[in-house]
C-alpha cells in the first residue's frame, strides 16, 4: 500500500512506498497524481513495492528506489540508476513465527479457496501420502466466502474417511477475509508442525511461503514456489519440489522423516532470519538510510509484511484501505494540515489513522480535485474496464457541463 516508512524530520526526507496496483491503476496514467508525486519529492523518498512479478515496468522519474526480490524486477529500461532493495513483505514474518521443537502435527497448510490455490490438488497428495502413512497428521486452514462454504466442506469429505479426518483436519474460516487469525495464532500452527504443504499454482514468492521458512519448516510443493528464493535455498531441506503433483505425496513423508531424524536447526535458523521481520527491517532502514542520508527519527517499520503489500483502494478490507493516493499525496503536500498529524502512538495502525485525518478534511477540498479523486477510485483503479472507460466519456459528455470536462482531460492525461 502507500506505506509510511519514515516521517521526514529537520535533517532529512521521509519515505513512502507504493504497491504496483496503486501505481498501475492510480498514478501511472493520471497525470495530476504524478505532479503532486514529484512535488513531494523535496520532502519524500518515493518507493516502489511490486507484489508481484513486474516485467513491464519502466522506470521513470517517479520512484527513488525499489523494494522487492532482486529475482522478482526486470528493468525494461536498461540505464536506469534506481536502486534495488532486496527485501519483500513476504520475507518479513512476524517474530512470533519461529523454530520450536514442540510438534503436534506433521504438516499445515494456510490459503484462500481460490482456483490458483488448488485446494482439490491438496487433497490428492494428503490422500495419496495418508497411503503411505497411516498415522500422518496435519491441518489445512482455509478462508472461505460464505457462499462457497459447503463446496469445500463436500469436497473434504468426498476425499476422506471419517477415520481419515481424525487424522486430517480441514478449519473452514468464512469471516474476516481474507485475514481471519492474527498472525499470532496462525505463527501457532507453523511453530507447532514439522513442514508445510504447499500446493498452489504459479505462485512464487507467496507470504505462506516466507511465514513457513520464519518458522524453520520445509516446503513441500511445486518447482515455481523456488523462483523468487535465493538459489542456495532451492533445495532439500529447504524445500522439497516436484513440477510433478504426483511426487508430492512422497517428497512429503521424505521431509516429515527428514525432521525427524535429520533437522539440522543452525541450517534453518539462517533461513529464519532471512524471512524475519526484525532481520529485514532493519535491513531495509539500513539500506535506505545509506543511500539517501537518511536520520534514525520517526521509522515506522512494524507490521509491514501486511503494511508494505496493502493498497489504497475503492473497498476496505483486511488487505486495502478505501482510500485514493491522489487524497493521500494531496494530504502530504499541505505541509500545514500534515504537521496537524500526532504519529507518536500509531505504529501497527499508522495508515488509517492517517486516513482518518484526510477524511476529516475532505470538504476543504477544491471540488474540481474532489471530482477527479471519485472518478479515479470508482473507475480508473478499476483496470479491467477500458471499454467502460469509453462509454463513460461519452455519458459524461452529454450529461457534464463542458469545463468539467475540461477538468478532467487536463488531468486524466
Amino acid at each position: 500500500m502507500a506505506c509510511i516508512l519514515k516521517l521526514p524530520t529537520e535533517k532529512s526526507k521521509g519515505v513512502i512506498s507504493f504497491t504496483n496496483l496503486e501505481y498501475f491503476y492510480q498514478i501511472k496514467n493520471i497525470g495530476y497524481t504524478k505532479e503532486i508525486i514529484k512535488k513531494i519529492k523535496d520532502n519524500w523518498i518515493i518507493c516502489y513495492h511490486p507484489n508481484w512479478e513486474d516485467k513491464k515496468f519502466q522506470a521513470n522519474s517517479i520512484f527513488d528506489a525499489v523494494i522487492c526480490h532482486k529475482l522478482q524486477f526486470n528493468f525494461t529500461d536498461k540505464n536506469c540508476k534506481i536502486p534495488i532493495i532486496d527485501t519483500a513483505s513476504p520475507r518479513m514474518a512476524p517474530s512470533y513465527f519461529k523454530i520450536d521443537e514442540n510438534k503436534t502435527w506433521d504438516f499445515f497448510h494456510v490459503s484462500k479457496y481460490e482456483p490458483q490455490k488448488n485446494i482439490e490438488g491438496f487433497f490428492k497428495v494428503i490422500k495419496s501420502a495418508l497411503k503411505l502413512r497411516q498415522n500422518l497428521t496435519g491441518i489445512l486452514l482455509i478462508s472461505v466466502k460464505t457462499k462457497e462454504l459447503k463446496k469445500i466442506r463436500n469436497l473434504y469429505h468426498y476425499y476422506f474417511t471419517d477415520k481419515e479426518r481424525e487424522n486430517f483436519e480441514l478449519i473452514t474460516l468464512s469471516y474476516d477475509l481474507p485475514f481471519p487469525l492474527s498472525k499470532k495464532i496462525l505463527a501457532h500452527f507453523y511453530n507447532a508442525s514439522k513442514v508445510t504443504l504447499n500446493t498452489h499454482l504459479n505462485e512464487p514468492g507467496g507470504r505462506v511461503v516466507g511465514y513457513a521458512l520464519a518458522a524453520g519448516l520445509p516446503v513441500v510443493g511445486f518447482e515455481d514456489l523456488t523462483r523468487l528464493v535465493s538459489k542456495e535455498f532451492r533445495k532439500e531441506p529447504f524445500f522439497f519440489a516436484s513440477d510433478d503433483q504426483n511426487e508430492l505425496a512422497n517428497l512429503l513423508i521424505k521431509s516429515i522423516n527428514y525432521v525427524e531424524f535429520e533437522y539440522d536447526q543452525k541450517l534453518h535458523k539462517k533461513t529464519s532470519n532471512m524471512f524475519s521481520e526484525i532481520e529485514q527491517s532493519v535491513f531495509l532502514k539500513n539500506q535506505l538510510a545509506a543511500k539517501f542520508n537518511l536520520d534514525n527519527d520517526d521509522w515506522f517499520l512494524d507490521n509491514l509484511d501486511l503494511r508494505l503489500s496493502s493498497h489504497f483502494s475503492t473497498r476496505k478490507s483486511a488487505n486495502d484501505y478505501e482510500q485514493s493516493v491522489l487524497s493521500l499525496v494531496l494530504f502530504l503536500f499541505d505541509k500545514k494540515r500534515f504537521s496537524l498529524v500526532n504519529f507518536t502512538d500509531n505504529f501497527l495502525n499508522l495508515e488509517t489513522y492517517l486516513i482518518n485525518h484526510i477524511q476529516k478534511n475532505f470538504l476543504k477540498t477544491p471540488f474540481y480535485i474532489r471530482l477527479l479523486d471519485f472518478f479515479i477510485t470508482r473507475f480508473m483503479s478499476i483496470g479491467y474496464v477500458s471499454e467502460i472507460k469509453t462509454i463513460l466519456v461519452i455519458i459524461l459528455k452529454t450529461i457534464l457541463p463542458k469545463f468539467i470536462i475540461n477538468i478532467i482531460k487536463k488531468y486524466l492525461v
